[in-house]
């Protein structure tokens, strides 16, 4: 094979081995902390704070941690929490589907502001345009989830 070739692969492997392991080390020890948070009763306090929030997103309290990690650090941080909670039974379907939207659209907030600034970009609008649209589309879709369990329910009481 040619040398290139083998060249592009070592970096590649190595590269990406480099990445598996900087997730690593920022998954593993927020697990450990939502662990620690989780028996001191930490994320009940947290839960509690934010609740008018994520009440109004129709998210429960348990989905709250997972809401700021992602929101705050990223797709892929946010994901673990979000995988561990779903483990442990903490998540209902509905709150998944809605911490997926609110992240998918808000992820990574302040570190893509922040870059997208550094090449001129306008940081407040950046920041404000991606949090509104999550927020809005992220009520919008829990309200239509929440009238169409209404309506189920509903449905299953009169027949």
């Amino acid at each position: 094979m040619n040398t290139m070739w083998m060249e592009i692969i070592k970096i590649a492997t190595i590269e990406s081995f480099s990445s598996i392991l900087q997730i690593a080390l920022i998954i593993i020890p927020l697990m450990v902390i939502l662990r620690i948070a989780k028996e001191a009763n930490l994320l009940n306090k947290i839960s509690e704070y934010f609740e008018p929030l994520t009440a109004k997103l129709y998210l429960s309290k348990e989905a709250t941690f997972p809401l700021l990690v992602g929101t705050t650090f990223g797709v892929t941080y946010g994901a673990g929490l979000i995988l561990q909670a779903a483990k442990e039974g903490n998540l209902q379907a509905k709150d998944l589907l809605l911490l997926n939207v609110f992240i998918g659209l808000n992820h990574a907030v302040f570190e893509d502001s922040f870059l997208f600034g550094a090449v001129g970009g306008n940081v407040p609008v950046i920041f404000t345009t991606r949090f509104l649209i999550a927020l809005i589309v992220t009520y919008l879709l829990g309200k239509w989830l929440k009238r169409k369990q209404e309506r189920l329910e509903k449905y299953r009481v009169s027949n």
